[in-house]
Parts: structure tokens; sequence; C-alpha cells
């Protein structure tokens, strides 16, 4: 909001004692005031009206009084004066009194309007106070030009002198190039030559074995159906996890995310990474949803306008719980309580999505697949240890009917790094650390 003054002489609006441009206070008012006893331009008191005032005895310039008219009046003792006289420039100055103008110059002694304007003025001056036009211009350079901030091993890496969206562009953009979705299949980057101009792409995951006849998507509906039952407890679930997974995980971890920026900013960033891919695979399978595939179907919540399978709650709730595990349990795994809770938890968010009537079972087995492969990817990327081996659709997906909410959790099947410089990034690798050192200062890991 811009704040706006007056020339020296006026009054400041909002005071009850000096009022601004139309005040209305009883002792002082501004320009265009009422008051009984000093109004202002274009008053109306009975004894010294303002600029354009109609008072009987001393009205004002443009007044009506038959003794003492005003600039441009015919009165009976004052004659009317030029438009180029003193006079007349005397009221063009009055009448430019009630044109308020944006401060451009020096500060004025003038109340401020709000706590960011006497912030910012306060700032102004104190600067002008301690910063002289004697000071050098530039100091002596100790080290780096810019000192990058101090994080263990990592203390010289630039990336950290950047803000956090730019930082997490940099680290996208190092994890898109890797991975690419191709015939209903997830490709990532695994081999290169010596000159980095040859690359092989190897198959991480593939749903072009999924069954499409009739049999089986009359068995697929049927379990909708049936899971429909569970709508009445399960609807403050569903409604919650329709926009977002995060506050069902920080609350089973018991970590905000204000309180570890950069473990959460790493897996928003592992999110944002995961969602183009998902949505690649599902332009590519191009499943119908429940509702179209059957009118016995009616979901509880919006259908959202994409393809079915895989199950997009289901792959990020399942990456999101083995990131958890990894980063916050690594010496136990999949052993620890936690972890355990972590992937029911996964599970649950996954099945909720089937009982809302949006997503059939399978596509909720297919998300859980990916987000296994997609922690896989992220997690030896992070750390060098390497990626993950080709995923079985026929074992893993085809001959069951879909996602249990209650099982074991299934492993991530990592293999051992290429010697070919992909198998680790570094940007990915820096905020990965940072967030293992973050969460240990915090005292989250057992």
């Amino acid at each position: 909001m811009a704040t706006y003054v007056i020339a020296p002489g006026a009054w400041l609006s909002g005071s009850a004692l000096q009022p601004g441009m139309a005040g209305l206070s009883p002792l002082h008012p501004g320009i265009g005031g009422n008051a009984p006893l000093h109004p202002g331009i274009g008053g109306n008191a009975p004894l010294y009206p303002g600029i354009g005032g109609n008072s009987p005895l001393n009205p004002g310039i443009g007044g009506n009084s038959s003794l003492h008219p005003g600039i441009g009046r015919k009165g009976v003792l004052l004659p009317t004066f030029e438009a180029n006289s003193p006079a007349a420039s005397l009221a063009a100055a009055a009448a430019r009194l009630t044109a308020a103008a944006p401060w451009h110059g020096e500060s004025a002694e003038w109340v401020y309007d709000s706590g960011p304007t006497m912030l910012a003025e306060a700032i102004n001056r104190s600067r002008a106070r301690t910063v002289r036009d004697t000071d050098p211009r530039r100091e002596p350079v100790v080290g780096p030009f810019v000192a990058a901030r101090s994080d263990g091993t990592d203390d010289d890496e630039p990336l950290w002198r950047w803000g956090v969206e730019p930082r997490a562009l940099a680290v996208l953009a190092d994890l898109n190039w890797r991975f690419a979705v191709s015939d209903s299949c997830l490709w990532y980057l695994n081999k290169t030559d010596s000159s980095g101009r040859t690359v092989t792409f190897d198959e991480s995951i593939s749903f072009a074995a999924i069954p499409t006849n009739g049999p089986w998507y009359a068995e697929q509906i049927d379990k909708v159906l049936r899971a429909a039952v569970e709508r009445e407890d399960r609807l403050p679930e569903i409604l919650s996890q329709a926009d977002g997974l995060m506050d069902f995980y920080c609350n089973l971890i018991g970590l905000p995310p204000a309180r570890a920026p950069i473990t959460f900013g790493m897996l928003d960033i592992a999110q944002r990474w995961a969602t183009p891919l998902v949505m690649a695979l599902k332009n590519q399978v191009a499943a119908r949803r429940p509702d179209a595939a059957s009118t016995r179907i009616v979901p509880v919540i919006e259908t959202p306008m994409h393809g079915s399978l895989p199950s997009g709650h289901a792959t990020i709730a399942t990456l999101m719980a083995r990131l958890l595990t990894e980063l916050i349990y690594p010496q136990f795994g999949l052993a620890h309580p936690k972890a355990l809770q972590l992937d029911r938890l996964a599970r649950r968010i996954a099945f909720n999505r089937v009982v809302a009537g949006v997503h059939f079972p399978i596509d909720s087995r297919a998300g859980y697949a990916l987000g296994l492969q997609l922690a896989a990817h992220f997690i030896g990327l992070a750390d060098g240890r390497g990626q993950p081996k080709r995923f079985d659709v026929a074992m893993g997906i085809a001959r069951e009917h879909g996602l249990g909410e209650e099982g074991e959790p299934e492993p991530l099947m990592l293999l051992r790094p290429n010697r070919s410089g992909v198998a680790e990034s570094p940007q990915l690798g820096l905020l990965w650390r940072a967030a293992r050192r973050e969460l240990a200062q915090l005292g989250v890991q057992p």
C-alpha cells in the first residue's frame, strides 16, 4: 500500500488533533474540515470559513458574502481578481495543498501508517548512520569470493548459497535426465561410455503385462463395490488425503517440517520428481477409472482427470514411507517398529482410494511396486549404492489381485553400482547427507 503525504503545514489524516484533508476534528480540522472554530479550506464555519466558505462575515475565496465576497465573485466591497493576479496565485497554491503526492524525498516528520513502513524507514535511517561514504567499498578477500554455508564435509558446495526453490530445481534437473517412460515402462540411465556421449537405459518396471480382459475387470469391480462399505469410517481420511499426505507421516514420526527443513525439502523434491513419471506411465497404460468401467460404482469424491493405473497416491505414499525409513532407521531397516508402521500407513492410504471408488485394487498394487522402485532409485543415486534390479511384474503384480492393507513390507532390491559415473547424483547426495545430519542433531534417530 503506497504512503502519501502533503506539503508542510498541512495536517495528516487519522489524528484527533491534527486530522488530514477533509478532517472532522473539533479543534484543528484539516483542509475541507467542518469544525465550528477553525475550519479548513472549503469549510463552512460561521466565523472563519475556508476557501470557498459561505460565512456572512469572512467568506473564503469564492464566497458569496455581501460584505466580503471571495475571488471570482462580484462583491459589493471587494472586486473580482484577475486570473493572473497575486490573489489568484495564492488561491491556486492553496488548492495544491489538497492534492496528495507520493513521498520521494528526504524523510518527512510524519506518523507511520503501518509497521513495515516504520521498519523500512528505521532501517534506512540506521544504515545512513552506520555506513559512511568513507568506508571501503570492498573488504579484503579471504578464501572464496562468497563463502558457502558450513555443513560438515560439504562446506565448500556452492549449492548451499542458493535459495530453497533454485536448489530444488538444480537437484530435479540432475534427476530428470536419468529417467524416461516409453511403452508403459520406466527406464533409467545405467551406463555411459568414457566420453559420456553414448548412454544406455535399462528397464526398471513395466506395466505392459497387466491383464485387461473382461473377467479380470469384473473381479476388480466387485472388489471396489465391496470396499465401499468402509466409506463411513474412512471418509475423514479420504477427504484429508485427497490433496496431501505429509501430515500423516509427520504425525507418525513425531517431526513437523519446520524442525527439519532440509529433510522435508528433500522429500518434496522426491514427490516433484516422481509425479511426472507417474503421470507419464498413466498416459502410456491408459487404464480406465472404476466409475468409467461400471455404472454401479459411484465415487465418494471427485474422480481425478487422468488415468487409473498406477495409483499416484499409492506410489507417493510408498516412496515417502521408504525414504523416511532409510533416513531415520538405517541401522534397523524394515525390522524397526516405526518402519512397519510407515509401510502400513502407505498401504492404508492406497486402500483408502479403493474405498473412495476412484481406484481398482490392482492400481494400488502397481503404485506400491512403482513406489518401491522409485525409492530404490532415489536412495541409490543419493548414496551411490546402485540402482534396483528390474521389477518382475508377472511375478509381483499380474498374479495378484490387489494390494492388501495388511502385509509384510517388501525389501528394496539395490544392486552394486556400475563404474560408469552415473551411479550417484552429486546434488542429491549433498541433500541426503545434510538431511541425515539434521535428523541426527534433532535426536530423531533411535
